[in-house]
């Protein structure tokens, strides 16, 4: 069993309803890779050479000081000239259901794992990686490993699931991406899938913490942020380095809610029932950028392929073009998400959990 010390069942079970939406449905998102893509790109002048898309994991947005929180814990986003999406709400409360409804097309109800951004970049005329430190065929992950593999250059740390009870330091994905950024010479999507600030959080900073808010995970959780802050900056450094003409965009797949809020004993783990599930940070910058900015409006990550095609100056008639993402154009239709059982719901009806 774990050694944690946490109220475990609560956790398993948190994570068990999400996994029961997709369980069913990983011999059928097998089959359906297996058909290929059917997008049908053009790329649009002023694309840049190197892409890197930055997948984080469970980071809530208002524990990132760049975006309002209290603690002093993103010194490198504090000061780079970013663009911060301060509105933005992931797709789904959890890794799969989120990213499979972010990263891929959804047609109705359901979800065509073939058409994916990787996919969509290859027909585009990019070379592709999926440098993943999550894992390859567990349960949770096999959905999203899946689009990954769909990449022309595929790196997981974990051959077989993810295993959260281990240390597992993004650091690690390092020299895939140095190696990525060296090789070849035509437009490139790099894509980093992080551990982050997965529950446990203590876990991922092997106990250690900076700033002691008298819960030993909480303390724990804003340190996993300092070191994903920590992170991205070696990511920004080694794309000035061997990245060319570069854009470099990150997203957190989901955020966390309390459990035993105001005690010692406080954690935060999966749920669907606040907004806080929901909200997560999302920024862009590119080599080119020397001012900070701010998108104030909604953004949701059920439309994110609008907002990755607009990204990478991609038009393709599957993908609509209703509305300018990347500005401050308030669009519509910004207030779904997605519960455990993978049903749509309004966020603006559920509370707020600080």
């Amino acid at each position: 069993m774990f050694s944690s010390g946490l109220p475990e069942v609560r956790f398993v079970h948190d994570i068990y309803t999400s996994y029961r939406a997709v369980r069913d449905n990983n011999q059928h998102f097998a089959q359906i890779m297996n058909t290929g893509s059917d997008w049908k790109p053009v790329s649009l002048p002023g694309q840049h050479q190197t892409y890197i898309l930055v997948i984080g994991e469970s980071a809530r947005r208002d524990y990132l000081h760049a975006f309002g929180g209290k603690y002093p814990n993103t010194p490198w986003l504090d000061s780079v000239p970013a663009t911060l999406f301060t509105q933005y709400i992931s797709a789904g409360p959890s890794t799969v259901l989120s990213l499979t409804n972010t990263l891929a097309r959804r047609q109705g109800n359901a979800t065509e794992l073939n058409n994916n951004i990787v996919t969509l970049a290859s027909r585009a005329g990019f070379e592709t990686w999926w440098i993943s430190n999550q894992g390859r065929k567990g349960h949770f992950d096999s959905p999203v490993a899946l689009m990954g593999e769909s990449a022309d250059h595929v790196y997981f740390s974990k051959s077989a699931s993810s295993d959260d009870r281990l240390y597992s330091p993004d650091s690690q994905l390092l020299p895939q991406l140095d190696t990525a950024l060296k090789q070849g010479q035509g437009k490139k999507l790099i894509v980093l899938h992080l551990m982050g600030s997965h529950p446990q959080a203590c876990v991922r900073t092997q106990g250690q913490y900076d700033i002691d808010t008298g819960a030993k995970e909480i303390s724990c959780y804003i340190k996993s942020v300092t070191m994903t802050d920590q992170l991205l900056k070696q990511v920004y450094n080694m794309a000035e380095r061997d990245g060319g003409d570069w854009s470099m965009m990150y997203f957190s797949d989901h955020g966390l809610s309390y459990i035993n809020k105001d005690t010692a004993g406080a954690y935060l783990t999966h749920g669907d029932k606040t907004r806080e599930n929901y909200d997560v940070p999302f920024f862009i910058l590119d080599k080119n950028q020397t001012d900070k900015a701010t998108v104030p409006v909604r953004r949701s990550g059920l439309r994110f392929l609008e907002t990755f095609a607009q990204w990478l100056k991609i038009r393709t008639p599957d993908i609509p073009e209703s509305c300018d993402m990347l500005s401050a154009e308030d669009c519509s239709d910004e207030h779904q998400v997605l519960n455990f059982k993978g049903e749509l719901m309004n966020y603006d009806e559920l509370p707020s959990v600080k």
